[in-house]
């Protein structure tokens, strides 16, 4: 099975995958940092660029919407959602594998094998790790988690390619009907990517949300729950909260965010 990496987010030299690069550049075919031409310190490019296997792709960092006329619609003005998808989408076109596992300039996973084995065993599925993922009951069945996660490259690149249309206000009616469901202001930015994937995939708006007993089908056969805890050593961070930083060592108190 063909896999990238794609790492997205502002580098400044000193995020921690930066020293893991061999370690992480021997587990896929391509690694693919999508980042931003204003980064302050651009040394580390020519140290990730000593990897055969590592592209580097930026642009000018758009303004947030609050700063300039509103240009965005579906975003809330403070976040950088609209950066991730944009970045991450600029990753995705840029590699020719048929999967992709997708991660922030801000974290380390040391071992990607588990989800690997489940891109294999799912093949269709978005598989996602457990950090703020809300089980169905308490946050709706789409509320992921969006900090790792790997899918088929052409899924979540049709349904960027919608979303990031809908933010620059354009027409997107014949492409998906219910466009609000792209909204991060209807819709926390979890649960805006899943709907961003099912719209990739070409799953029918009328059964992303039916259900029974609080069962939900469509959520059960398109997305996959892996827990972090098992991909060796890691760094997963909150940035709104302070930032916040999530390890291994961190345990137990982890476990409060993780798998509400």
């Amino acid at each position: 099975m063909n896999i990238d990496l794609v790492i997205q987010g502002p580098v400044d030299g000193n995020n921690p995958f930066l020293s893991k690069m061999d370690s992480i550049c021997k587990q896929f075919n391509k690694v693919i940092i999508s980042t931003w031409d204003n980064d302050d310190d651009s040394s580390w490019r020519s140290e990730v660029l000593k990897h055969d296997n590592v592209l580097v792709t930026s642009q000018e960092l758009p303004p947030r919407p609050i700063d300039g006329d509103g240009k965005y619609r579906g975003v809330v003005g403070q976040s950088t959602f609209y950066w991730a998808c944009l970045s991450t989408y600029n990753g995705l076109i840029k590699s020719s594998a048929e999967y992709v596992i997708k991660m922030r300039t801000d974290e380390y996973y040391e071992d990607y094998s588990l989800i690997k084995k489940e891109l294999r065993k799912s093949k269709a599925k978005l598989v996602f790790g457990n950090i703020f993922y809300r089980r169905n009951f308490k946050g709706g069945p789409y509320h992921i988690g969006d900090h790792i996660y790997g899918c088929k490259r052409e899924y979540m690149v049709n349904g960027l390619n919608i979303a990031l249309k809908y933010y620059n206000k354009e027409d997107i009616s014949e492409l998906f009907e219910f466009s609000q469901d792209l909204s991060q202001i209807a819709h926390c930015a979890e649960v805006a990517l899943s709907h961003i994937f099912l719209v990739g995939a070409g799953v029918p708006r009328s059964i992303w949300y039916e259900h029974q007993n609080q069962v939900f089908p469509c959520f059960s056969k398109h997305f996959k729950l892996v827990d972090i805890n098992r991909l060796g050593d890691y760094r997963a961070c909150w940035q709104q909260g302070g930032p916040m930083i999530f390890s291994p060592d961190s345990q137990p108190y982890v476990q409060a965010h993780f798998d509400k």
